[in-house]
């Protein structure tokens, strides 16, 4: 996991460079044949293990299409939902059929409804500033984040 979260922030770093040249393999076109599977697999490794998710979406839709940073950023919050429901969905459906070491423990609802009415509302404000922010000021503070975070699974 460290390991991912610091390649995706430094891909997010240089992303236009990167993006740039595998345009200029593809003769100046985005990549919209491997944009699923990129987006598959951060949402797979999303659902699994969140923390890190909107680093490793925003390097891979970045590297893939062509947009800005608040377009790549609301594409990014639609497919975090979609990963954490069908995460949620598979967890709390295993716990409820009692099979699988997935759904193993006990849910404790009023903290999961906490915790996914504070995502909700955390998506939906961060949104809402990501628009209203300097593209450039928001990748330096994604990438930082990245950083940090790489830099704290390392140490543990």
């Amino acid at each position: 996991v460290p390991l991912l979260l610091l390649t995706a922030s430094l891909l997010l770093a240089a992303q236009d460079r990167v993006r740039s040249a595998l345009a200029q393999r593809r003769g100046g076109h985005a990549h919209p044949r491997i944009l699923p599977f990129g987006a598959a697999i951060a949402a797979v490794y999303g659902g699994y293990f969140g923390a890190g998710l909107g680093v490793v979406l925003l390097a891979t839709l970045g590297m893939l299409l062509d947009e800005s940073l608040p377009r790549l950023n609301a594409l990014k919050q639609v497919v975090s939902v979609a990963a954490n429901v069908a995460a949620a969905a598979f967890f709390v459906g295993s716990r409820l059929a009692g099979s699988g070491s997935a759904g193993a423990g006990h849910i404790h609802w009023p903290v999961t409804v906490a915790m996914a009415a504070g995502g909700l509302a955390g998506g939906f404000v961060g949104g809402r500033l990501a628009s209203r922010t300097n593209p450039a000021a928001l990748r330096r503070l994604m990438v930082a984040l990245g950083l940090v975070l790489s830099l704290v699974y390392f140490l543990k």
